[in-house]
């Protein structure tokens, strides 16, 4: 089950791997996809068949010819279109009408970043393909952020996707600002509420922060990431999978 759940993680590295042109062994493709799974605290890949197979499944689905060739007695495998990618695929119909909706939605709801730049890349869709979508929005949501929320928000989620710390100023529930260094892994939504889950740098215990309270987000460079070993992501779609089922 963990190599289907790695699947996605495996194939951007060798994606990666394979646009290279000094080509890549087996075992090569497994160090490389297994320092990054290790950095994710994700389980590593232990069999070269999983790799072969992933090789497969890439030439199979995306219909891209692999080169194999030999370095001395080892043999390597690389695109033979060094341009190619599987992440630069033409997006169909149905995936271009997907992204006008969340992109419709999108400009109702993030008033910081969802006006003009949304009103840009609709009209951009429009003009590539016959879309018949609807003027107004299909989901309606209960509440919004603030400006500067969404701007903390903002910084919070380029931080999380560069695994860089962060120097938060925060206020408590007696309004009191807080300053605290954290390694911030989610923001997860509870009852209508966003949260940054993450690790506290100076005392190591996990973190949970309302973004509503957030004064202030710095980058703390002179600080070295921890991965996250605390939260469960599993666990949390278990628990509301469950809750659901109530």
């Amino acid at each position: 089950m963990a190599n289907v759940k790695n699947a996605g993680v495996r194939e951007i590295i060798i994606d990666q791997c394979l646009q290279k042109r000094r080509g890549y062994t087996i075992n090569e493709l497994k160090d490389r996809v297994n320092e990054t799974l290790e950095f994710e605290g994700l389980p590593l890949v232990t069999s070269g068949n999983t790799i072969r197979n992933d090789l497969e499944n890439i030439g199979n689905r995306h219909k891209q010819a692999l080169e194999k060739f030999k370095r001395g007695h080892a043999i390597c495998y690389r695109y033979k279109d060094a341009s190619f990618s599987i992440f630069n695929g033409q997006l169909t119909t149905g995936e271009m009408r997907q992204l006008y909706r969340i992109l419709q939605n999108l400009k109702f709801m993030d008033q910081f970043q969802g006006s003009e730049l949304c009103t840009h890349l609709m009209e951009r869709i429009k003009d590539q393909v016959y879309l018949d979508c609807y003027e107004q929005p299909i989901l309606i949501y209960e509440n919004t952020m603030t400006l500067e929320e969404q701007r903390n928000i903002l910084s919070l989620c380029e931080c999380m996707g560069y695994k860089q710390p962060v120097h938060l100023v925060y206020k408590d529930k007696a309004s009191t600002l807080n300053s605290v260094t954290v390694h911030p892994y989610f923001l997860r939504q509870e009852r209508m509420q966003w949260h940054l889950m993450g690790c506290d740098e100076h005392t190591r215990k996990p973190v949970r922060i309302p973004t509503c309270k957030i004064v202030s987000v710095e980058e703390a460079d002179n600080v070295e990431f921890v991965p996250n070993t605390i939260f469960n992501m599993e666990e949390f779609y278990k628990i509301l999978k469950e809750d659901m089922k109530e």
